[in-house]
């Protein structure tokens, strides 16, 4: 763990860690990619794994280098966690793409209803004669 960090700042620093790796393996880059030539890929791995302390500078500086808010570094996993890879793999698709998934999502409601709806209401016309 994180040098002399317990607690809430040992859970926050995981965190970051775990939402900077999903993020970086979503996109494809490796931890020299991210670090660039600013920070260490050691250091970055370390932070990953929720071993070091990362500055707000830093976080900044790895953000701009995923092309995400720093913010979005340091939002709770858990549930969200899918939903946070999404938006990296959507943010990272080409515009078509990303138009077809908007279409896609745009859907979904219509579909869960119909998935949903008690048998007899689904519009099918099976079992009946």
């Amino acid at each position: 763990m994180a040098r002399g960090h317990n607690g809430p700042m040992k859970d926050i620093l995981k965190r970051a860690g775990g939402n900077i790796r999903r993020v970086r393996k979503a996109k494809h880059l490796t931890l020299e990619d991210t670090a660039g030539t600013d920070l260490n890929a050691t250091y970055l791995g370390r932070v990953e794994r929720g071993e070091e302390n990362i500055s707000l500078r830093n976080l900044a500086k790895v953000a701009r280098a995923l092309q995400v808010d720093p913010y979005e570094l340091l939002l709770p996993g858990g549930t969200g966690e899918q939903p946070e890879e999404m938006i990296a793999l959507i943010r990272a698709a080409d515009p078509a793409t990303q138009a077809l998934i908007l279409d896609f999502v745009k859907r979904i409601p219509s579909w869960k209803e119909s998935v949903l709806a008690p048998k007899g209401k689904r519009g099918s016309s099976r079992g009946r004669r």
